[in-house]
Protein backbone atom coordinates (compact mmCIF):
# COMPACT_ATOMS: atom_id res chain seq x y z
CA UNK A 1 0.00 0.00 0.00
CA UNK A 2 2.84 2.40 0.88
CA UNK A 3 4.53 1.79 -2.46
CA UNK A 4 1.27 2.42 -4.32
CA UNK A 5 0.72 5.69 -2.45
CA UNK A 6 4.30 6.75 -3.09
CA UNK A 7 3.96 6.09 -6.81
CA UNK A 8 0.64 7.92 -6.92
CA UNK A 9 2.11 10.89 -5.09
CA UNK A 10 5.08 10.95 -7.45
CA UNK A 11 2.74 10.80 -10.45
CA UNK A 12 0.60 13.64 -9.13
CA UNK A 13 3.66 15.80 -8.45
CA UNK A 14 4.96 15.14 -11.96
CA UNK A 15 1.60 16.11 -13.48
CA UNK A 16 1.50 19.28 -11.38
CA UNK A 17 5.00 20.19 -12.58
CA UNK A 18 4.02 19.66 -16.22
CA UNK A 19 0.87 21.75 -15.71
CA UNK A 20 2.91 24.54 -14.12
CA UNK A 21 5.37 24.49 -17.04
CA UNK A 22 2.52 24.67 -19.57
CA UNK A 23 0.97 27.54 -17.64
CA UNK A 24 4.25 29.49 -17.73
CA UNK A 25 4.63 28.82 -21.44
CA UNK A 26 1.08 30.00 -22.14
CA UNK A 27 1.66 33.18 -20.12
CA UNK A 28 4.85 33.90 -22.06
CA UNK A 29 3.06 33.39 -25.37
CA UNK A 30 0.17 35.66 -24.37
CA UNK A 31 2.55 38.40 -23.24
CA UNK A 32 4.47 38.27 -26.50
CA UNK A 33 1.49 38.51 -28.88
CA UNK A 34 1.21 41.99 -30.37
CA UNK A 35 -2.58 41.83 -30.72
CA UNK A 36 -5.12 42.05 -27.92
CA UNK A 37 -6.02 38.60 -26.59
CA UNK A 38 -8.82 37.91 -24.12
CA UNK A 39 -9.36 34.34 -22.99
CA UNK A 40 -12.85 33.49 -21.75
CA UNK A 41 -14.38 30.32 -20.35
CA UNK A 42 -17.56 28.63 -21.61
CA UNK A 43 -19.70 31.05 -19.58
CA UNK A 44 -18.04 34.08 -21.19
CA UNK A 45 -16.09 35.07 -18.07
CA UNK A 46 -12.60 36.44 -18.54
CA UNK A 47 -9.82 34.08 -17.48
CA UNK A 48 -6.79 35.84 -19.00
CA UNK A 49 -5.88 39.03 -20.81
CA UNK A 50 -2.59 39.96 -22.38
CA UNK A 51 -1.00 43.40 -21.85
CA UNK A 52 -2.31 44.74 -25.17
CA UNK A 53 -5.90 43.83 -24.26
CA UNK A 54 -5.46 45.41 -20.83
CA UNK A 55 -4.13 48.61 -22.39
CA UNK A 56 -6.93 48.81 -24.94
CA UNK A 57 -9.72 48.17 -22.45
CA UNK A 58 -8.24 50.25 -19.63
CA UNK A 59 -8.92 47.46 -17.13
CA UNK A 60 -6.40 45.92 -14.77
CA UNK A 61 -6.05 42.17 -14.90
CA UNK A 62 -7.13 41.88 -11.27
CA UNK A 63 -10.35 43.79 -11.98
CA UNK A 64 -11.11 42.05 -15.28
CA UNK A 65 -10.63 38.43 -14.22
CA UNK A 66 -13.96 36.73 -13.64
CA UNK A 67 -15.95 39.53 -15.30
CA UNK A 68 -18.24 38.92 -18.25
CA UNK A 69 -16.39 39.79 -21.45
CA UNK A 70 -19.23 42.11 -22.54
CA UNK A 71 -18.71 44.24 -19.40
CA UNK A 72 -14.99 44.68 -20.10
CA UNK A 73 -15.45 45.43 -23.78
Amino acid sequence: LYLLLERTDHGIRAQQQRLHEREEKLQAILRSIGDAVIVVDAAGLIRRMNPVALALTGWTEADALGQPVARVL
